[in-house]
């Protein structure tokens, strides 16, 4: 289901944090559908293909390297 886990910086309006860390449970990372701020006409297989990518990237530069 999509846009439901709203992303941003203070916890007690949204669920995910920008980099895609969950503000309530550690080393919980949502990067799918639900952190998507609306919802696209049409299958949704591309934006998730690119949150997930973007979030990899991030997660691989914030804890990898």
């Amino acid at each position: 289901m999509a846009s439901t886990c709203r992303a941003g910086a203070d916890p007690k309006t949204s669920v995910v944090a920008p980099r895609f860390r969950s503000h309530d449970v550690d080393n919980l990372f949502i990067c799918d559908a639900s952190v998507l701020p609306r919802t696209a006409i049409g299958p949704l297989c591309m934006a998730v293909a690119t949150v997930a990518t973007f979030a990899a990237q991030r997660l691989v530069s914030d804890h990898f390297s």
